[in-house]
């Protein structure tokens, strides 16, 4: 029905009717401003990474205002001369590149919500040539609250606890929740491209896009241990930019949404209809 088109014939008409009619086609208007008002109240400016308690993504134990991050090896392993989407043998890539990599990994993911996340990968890239194009893994994914597995398990507390030389577990649990068999050698798989010291900040003779002196070697981490390895195995452990290895992915801070409260707006609200109800 068209409201504004809508009008009473009071031609001998009772007034406690009109009076009557008139509060329904009012109450027409509000009701509809009013349900627009509560919801407003409710949908503010969430951030995607704002989830419910209820939520596969949220970690056993953490409730409703905390927050935290999570973090993965892929389960797949990928040539570095690759990234850059070029088959010529030489590792030309760039952090944007390595970052469009892991989210491309986690939107596979089986967990529900996993890859509407933002992933950043733990890698460091430059030049020794010029030290340009320079990207710490440290300042690329971000570590600013505790940092927990894909399994639920506790990494390292902060950004302080994930670079002072140990973490709390090594980092072997991939995308999907899984357990990534990393053990027994470098044949099983658990190298990690890195291309970073064990401070985190990029190595500048093996960091991941490295034209310059030493293309052809670059620094690891072993998905193995909880040691500086996990993301800095040193000089006796090297790789050929067209060998496979995996490749550490950081989440953006995953906030677990608080209980909402009923606003001082809303409970005014509900009073005004309630007042409005008694005068019918």
């Amino acid at each position: 029905m068209n409201l504004h088109s809508f009008h009473f014939n009071t031609t001998n008409a009772n007034p406690k009717l009109i009076m009557k009619n008139k509060f329904i086609m009012k109450q027409k208007f509000l009701n509809p401003l009013l349900s627009l008002a509560i919801l407003a109240m409710f949908n503010g400016s969430a951030s995607a990474a704002t989830i419910l308690a209820s939520d596969p993504l949220n970690v056993a134990g953490l409730s409703a205002g905390q927050s935290f991050q999570i973090v993965f090896v892929t389960s797949t392993r990928v040539q570095a001369d690759l990234i850059d989407g070029l088959d010529d043998s030489n590792d030309a890539s760039t952090i944007s590149q390595w970052n469009a990599h892991i989210n491309t990994v986690a939107d596979g993911s089986s967990i529900s919500g996993f890859g509407a996340l933002t992933w950043s990968a733990i890698i460091s890239t430059g030049t020794s040539n010029g030290l340009t194009n320079v990207v710490n893994a440290r300042d690329n994914a971000l570590v600013s609250q505790a940092v927990y597995n894909t399994g639920g398990s506790l990494i390292a507390t902060g950004f302080a606890d994930m670079w002072d030389g140990s973490i709390a577990l090594n980092i072997d649990f991939n995308e999907n929740g899984v357990e990534q068999n990393t053990t027994g050698g470098s044949s099983s798989g658990k190298q990690v491209w890195s291309g970073s010291l064990s401070t985190g900040f990029f190595d500048q003779n093996e960091a991941m896009g490295d034209n310059g002196t030493n293309t052809a070697q670059f620094r690891m981490g072993d998905a193995d241990v909880t040691t500086t390895g996990w993301i800095s195995q040193g000089n006796s452990v090297r790789r050929d930019e067209n060998q496979l290895a995996r490749v550490y992915g950081l989440s953006e801070v995953i906030t677990i949404a608080p209980v909402p409260e009923p606003s001082v707006a809303l409970l005014g609200g509900f009073g005004f209809l309630a007042l409005l109800r008694r005068r019918r």
